[in-house]
């Protein structure tokens, strides 16, 4: 029973140094495992970091970027709203030029038209001037006819007027001789000189013509 007893205990030590070693062997290689784990892990969590430190640059990099893409988006915000006021204005301008030029070529419209009666008007009155021409120039033609017959008549009038003067001058020097005749025979007589001329008022005259309408009166007396 004691050997029997003893080699149970024997057993049961063996086993249980056979477990130990087999903890121990897989204690250290958990220890072990745990170790290369821990430096994979550290090694990893440094792999993180470095790709957070990369993360966290391109993260601010990526927000200074949005930032400045932000601001060149208001930038062309404002440029295309300012576009916008340009090109509406540069609209209105162009509507109201239209409407200038629209105006400007009514009044285009109007000017030739007033210059076409003006030049109507202007042939018309050249054509009533130049009939009216016409006939005065036939009036004319007429006057000078009649003032070249009445020149010829006052041609004629003042010879046969310097006949008569002659006539009378004759007649007193012949009356002047016989009165001084007849002072030699007796006594002397004194006679004043006697001058015949023409009165200022004297000979006859009469109106040949009357024109109206160009207050003109054609007589047969005198020069004017």
């Amino acid at each position: 029973m004691s050997k029997s007893s003893g080699k149970t205990l024997t057993i049961f030590i063996v086993v249980i140094g056979i477990l130990l070693v087999s903890l121990a062997s897989i204690s250290i290689f958990f220890f072990l495992k745990e170790v290369e784990l821990r430096k994979s892990a550290e090694e990893h969590i440094q792999q993180l970091q470095t790709l957070e430190g990369k993360l966290s640059k391109d993260l601010k990099d990526s927000k200074e970027q949005v930032y400045v893409a932000e601001q060149k988006s208001k930038e062309l915000e404002n440029r295309v709203e300012s576009l916008m006021e340009e090109l509406e204005l540069e609209i209105g301008l162009k509507e109201e030029a239209k409407k200038k030029n629209k105006t400007l070529e009514e009044d285009m419209k109007k000017e030739t038209q007033a210059k076409e009666d003006l030049r109507q008007q202007m042939q018309a009155a050249g054509q009533a001037s130049q009939e009216k021409i016409g006939a005065l120039q036939e009036r004319i033609s007429l006057l000078e006819e009649r003032n070249k017959e009445l020149e010829a008549r006052r041609q004629q009038l003042e010879q046969q007027t310097q006949a008569v003067q002659d006539e009378k001058t004759d007649s007193v020097e012949m009356s002047g001789q016989e009165n001084s005749g007849q002072g030699a025979g007796g006594e002397d007589v004194n006679l004043k000189k006697i001058v015949v001329a023409p009165s200022a008022s004297g000979g006859e005259g009469s109106v040949i013509s009357v024109d109206g309408e160009a207050d003109f009166v054609i007589v047969n007396l005198g020069q004017e």
